[in-house]
């Protein structure tokens, strides 16, 4: 395989072999010229083999590789490079004279290295070096001491100038062999074959064009690379390179469907296992194309199918994955008759034969309405009528992803018609996990439960810690939970004492996501991680991408606060079902998009929050984030649950309101209340302190464990005249 070609452009090919000499001399190079792990370089090229040996010598050399639209102008290159802190900048002799401008601009930062790709150019002579000449003086030996490295993509500045997004696969300094298991993994989920052969033909300045191109390459699939799509060309390189995978987007689709017939009758495209497609449309309202399709759905349409594209066959779960735990009792009743079926006597009336045809369903799930009424969520699972086998694909990635076994067994002790607790529990079971489940949560049965069925992954909130926590010792001792590889919580902000407690009683199988039904699961942060930085929600996914974005529009420093926005790198966007409005509200621009909170990343891309926008207080021109007053109140022996909010006060705009319910055992008065806001003044600045307390006989909490504070709060709003 070594002699093979890896990577073939219409300049020539590059085998495996020469590919890894010509990375390792890349790294060489650019060590030599000063860059250190963690620093930065950029690339303004088309599409060509040099800029995938800058992608892997990145990777490898641990460094951040800025890839840069050859489209902007020599003053938005000049930003990214300075925004970035590159060191180096690689330049596509395509594009000489655009790098010659960036170079001469008043705003370009010195550089240490300045690279030519492609053939020498006398009239860069001086400020830029020779490629191929730069890598001669270097060896071909293995670098020492190699670690991830990954891109830092720059958004197209729709809004301003260009962002850099940094992502899970922005971080440098990991091991080296992160980076396979990512491309390997990754190549699994999404059905292109390891040793297969990738074409690209979109721009690899673009996150989704390098995430199904270089990740297949470094999981061992060859590319074929061109810089510019032409549709004809397409057909006959898929058919010449027996590509396998391929990633393109509608408007290429249209090209090739409007080829003279001729041309389309030639086309075999019997190598290919499935092609690709990103959802795009002109704005967020638009119905968005289904984010994936196999290749049997592309050819079909394309009016090209063969035998080798025809549905495949439905392979059904283990059998072990569809024995539940129900309630023992369930009846009908005669109240429904005429209105309702019963369930046991419809299913009765029909064969048990597996139904011919089937295709993908997937959950429209509704907010909760914490900000009006309840909104329909639609996502990259929402999609209908997609091949049925995209469904176990779905659920075993998330699986793996998430560490849950996917031989395992599944507690179910949240209500699942939220998204989380469905993901949590059906995807699982999709991927043949067994699942126990219980209609309301009980927190000493839920001990037993995860004894008794040797659970091994479950989903919790925060008000369930607690809640098993303030158990009596007595029963808590029984627990032995060895059973269990993983415990997710998610849904609220977790009290750092609270979630230290369940670390030092169930060990390090706490594990913390942040996401939403819009958005899915956006970062992760193990037991030890978290205890390293407590209070972390910790680094974005592998597939996604988290920028902070400040007021006025512009990306927060390392570690200011600002909104939180994210990105799915597969392209997968949501809406709002009939709002559009809602919908544009929520996106900074197309694919990108907040779930109202705030937050900060730190040095590291460890992201923290501050508390949700629609909830921060404005007292005095003063910022303050109730969830962190909340974490202090929680911490109280009499308080079980605690909401902060933020109630009219003629002198500064706001003043700070407590809310709290009670431990049993505890009797609601002024001296409890005296009591609660001493301990809060022993742990918080004085303007963060509640200037009074409530006491709530049940917190309102949506079943999902989200805090429905307008319930409170609106009361204290209703005669004031103003909202804020």
């Amino acid at each position: 395989m070594i002699n093979q070609a890896a990577l073939t452009d219409e300049f020539g090919q590059t085998s495996w072999i020469q590919f890894n000499s010509r990375v390792n001399q890349l790294i060489s190079y650019l060590r030599q010229a000063g860059l250190q792990v963690g620093d930065a370089f950029a690339v303004v090229s088309g599409n060509r083999r040099e800029f995938l040996e800058a992608y892997a010598a990145a990777a490898h050399g641990g460094w951040l590789i800025a890839p840069v639209n050859w489209h902007l102008v020599a003053e938005e290159i000049a930003y990214v490079l300075e925004d970035s802190g590159s060191k180096a900048l690689f330049v596509d002799a395509r594009f000489t004279d655009l790098g010659l401008e960036t170079l001469k601009h008043p705003s370009c930062p010195t550089l240490n290295a300045t690279l030519l790709l492609g053939a020498s150019d006398p009239a860069a002579a001086g400020q830029f070096e020779d490629y191929e000449t730069a890598l001669a003086t270097q060896s071909t030996d293995e670098p020492a001491d190699q670690c991830l490295g990954g891109p830092m993509f720059y958004t197209s500045g729709t809004t301003g100038k260009p962002k850099g997004v940094k992502s899970g696969l922005s971080q440098t300094g990991a091991p080296i062999e992160t980076l396979q298991m990512i491309g390997e993994g990754l190549s699994n989920m999404l059905q292109m074959p390891t040793q297969g052969n990738t074409l690209l033909v979109g721009p690899i300045y673009h996150s989704a064009q390098w995430a199904f191109s270089f990740l297949p390459l470094i999981a061992g699939s060859s590319m074929v690379i061109r810089h510019k799509f032409d549709a004809e060309e397409m057909l006959q390189l898929i058919d010449d390179h027996q590509i396998t995978n391929v990633h393109l987007v509608p408007t290429q689709f249209i090209r090739a469907l409007r080829l003279d017939d001729s041309i389309k009758s030639k086309f075999k495209g019997d190598s290919l296992s499935i092609a690709w497609h990103r959802a795009t449309s002109p704005t967020h309202t638009s119905r968005p194309l289904p984010t994936a399709s196999l290749s049997h759905t592309l050819l079909t349409t394309v009016s090209l199918s063969h035998p080798a594209h025809q549905s495949l066959s439905l392979t059904p779960c283990p059998p072990h994955s569809l024995s539940l735990t129900l309630p023992t009792t369930r009846a009908s009743d005669p109240a429904a008759a005429g209105q309702f079926e019963d369930y046991e006597t419809a299913l009765a009336t029909q064969s048990t034969d597996e139904p011919a045809d089937q295709c993908l369903g997937g959950p429209m799930f509704y907010t909760s309405g914490t900000t009006g009424k309840p909104k329909g969520v639609k996502s990259g699972l929402s999609q209908t009528g997609a091949p049925i086998e995209t469904l176990q694909m779905i659920g075993e990635g998330l699986s793996n992803m998430l560490q849950m076994p996917t031989q395992g067994n599944t507690l179910l002790v949240g209500p699942i018609y939220h998204s989380a607790q469905w993901a949590f529990s059906f995807l699982p079971l999709i991927a043949g996990s067994s699942m126990v489940i219980r209609h309301k949560f009980d927190a000493e049965e839920m001990l037993q439960l995860i004894d008794d069925h040797q659970i091994t992954n479950v989903h919790l909130v925060p008000t369930q810690f607690i809640r098993a926590l303030r158990l009596d010792d007595s029963i808590k001792s029984k627990f032995k939970g060895d059973s269990l590889s993983i415990a997710w919580h998610g849904a609220a902000p977790c009290p750092p004492d609270v979630k230290r407690s369940m670390i030092d009683w169930w060990g390090p199988v706490i594990s913390e996501y942040y996401g939403s039904t819009e958005g899915s699961i956006v970062t992760t942060v193990d037991s030890n991680d978290w205890l390293n930085k407590p209070g972390t929600l910790g680094k974005p996914t592998a597939i996604m991408e988290v920028m902070v974005i400040k007021e006025d529009g512009s990306k927060a420093k390392t570690g200011e606060s600002g909104t939180l926005y994210v990105k799915n790198l597969m392209g997968s966007d949501f809406e709002y079902h009939n709002d559009p409005e809602k919908t544009s509200e929520a996106h900074l621009e197309p694919g990108v998009f907040t779930f109202g909170d705030i937050g900060y990343l730190d040095e590291e891309g460890y992201l923290y929050m501050s508390d949700r926008k629609i909830d921060m207080i404005i007292s005095g021109g003063v910022n303050i984030y109730p969830a962190e007053i909340e974490a202090v109140l929680i911490n109280h022996p009499s308080v079980i649950d605690a909401a902060v909010f933020g109630i009219p006060n003629e002198e500064f705009g706001e003043e700070v309101k407590g809310a709290v319910e009670l431990t049993e055992g505890f009797n609601a008065d002024d001296s409890l209340a005296e009591e609660i806001m001493e301990h809060c003044r022993a742990h918080l600045a004085k303007f963060k302190v509640p200037r009074s307390i409530d006491f709530v006989e049940t917190m309102p909490r949506h079943p999902t464990g989200k805090l429905l504070k307008r319930l409170l709060r609106d009361e204290y709003w209703k005669d004031s005249g103003r909202r804020i």
